[in-house]
């Protein structure tokens, strides 16, 4: 779809920099910055285009280009996708014979397409972008500072961030069972949500696909032992959003438990007599142990060092058996 353009009409645009009549957004939530140009070229008055002169540099001058910036909304949480930048263009006799287009993503350091000067249909992939993006069109070689060279028009093509935006996610217990709830922040027609489920916290299988109007769900037979859950937030255009995993424990043999889960500042432990209980080790998902104490003060473990992410405690007792539980850290 299209997020940002301008058929760029009306009487010598050049006197505004940058100019912004005209621009037409399909959404809200992303908008940019009008089309401007750098401190090395001179708007040159015409009509239906945004002019310049003086781009007679030998080779690429970085102070010498139109430049044309998309903004993500400060309040999203989420960015949005850029797929194509498409614009016309005309360059005078005496104006630039070089064009280059290049992007904010790596610093303007690579040109995109093949430009010629009568513009370019750039594909980008699906370009995922948080807070802005900034494209300038570069220009070079003309024969005499008055050559000129325009932009007749512009559009920026992609996708706006999710509309589906999980405010709360829940998970717990109800004898064998998982009753997953949820609250959502903000819908858009077509959007489905996902709800998934995984036995490692690292691969995860659909349970099932539901419409914005359901907003809990009951999985009748997890996996014996601990059980992962997130759901996701399915885009028509084919991306998605994904919400915090959650783990519930559905193990019947173990006498400890741990909360709560997600965890943040500290893990609690509690069962039977902590005098029976020789060391705690927590280690996170590639093994590594990132805790291990023989000391719980207050029945709990500090995590005031450990990042976010999904963890195994491993409570080992004096009479050799092993209790472990998986949690999340979720700051």
């Amino acid at each position: 779809m299209v997020l940002w353009s301008n058929s760029i009409t009306g009487t010598n645009p050049n006197t505004d920099n940058p100019y912004t009549t005209g621009d037409t957004y399909m959404t809200l939530t992303v908008t940019g910055s009008g089309i401007g140009r750098g401190s090395g070229i001179n708007g040159a008055n015409a009509n239906n285009r945004y002019n310049a002169n003086n781009w007679n540099s030998s080779s690429l001058d970085t102070s010498d280009y139109f430049y044309l910036t998309l903004k993500n909304d400060p309040l999203n949480t989420v960015g949005f996708w850029v797929t194509d930048f498409a614009f016309t263009s005309q360059a005078s006799g005496t104006g630039p014979t070089s064009f280059s287009v290049r992007y904010s993503v790596d610093n303007f350091a690579s040109d995109l397409g093949n430009t010629t000067n009568s513009g370019d249909s750039i594909n980008l992939g699906s370009l995922y972008v948080v807070d802005s993006i900034t494209f300038k069109i570069f220009a070079w070689g003309a024969t005499s500072s008055s050559g000129t060279y325009s932009i007749n028009d512009f559009t920026i093509y992609g996708f706006p961030p999710l509309a589906i935006t999980f405010e709360k996610f829940d998970a717990v217990k109800n004898n064998n069972s998982a009753v997953l709830s949820w609250k959502l922040g903000g819908t858009s027609e077509g959007e489905k949500i996902g709800i998934q489920q995984s036995e490692d916290g690292k691969v995860f299988s659909t349970l099932a696909i539901v419409d914005q109007k359901t907003s809990s769900y009951i999985h009748q037979n997890p996996f014996k032992g601990i059980n992962y859950y997130r759901l996701v937030a399915l885009h028509p255009n084919g991306k998605i959003s994904y919400t915090k995993v959650l783990s519930l424990n559905f193990s019947s043999s173990s006498n400890w438990t741990v909360y709560p889960n997600p965890a943040k500042e500290k893990l609690i432990i509690m069962g039977d007599d902590l005098q029976k209980i020789s060391s705690v080790t927590v280690y996170d998902l590639t093994g590594t142990s990132v805790i291990t104490t023989s000391n719980l003060y207050d029945n709990s473990i500090s995590l005031e060092k450990v990042a976010n992410g999904i963890y195994t405690v491993c409570i080992n007792q004096k009479d050799g058996s092993i209790t472990k539980q998986t949690f999340v850290v979720q700051k």
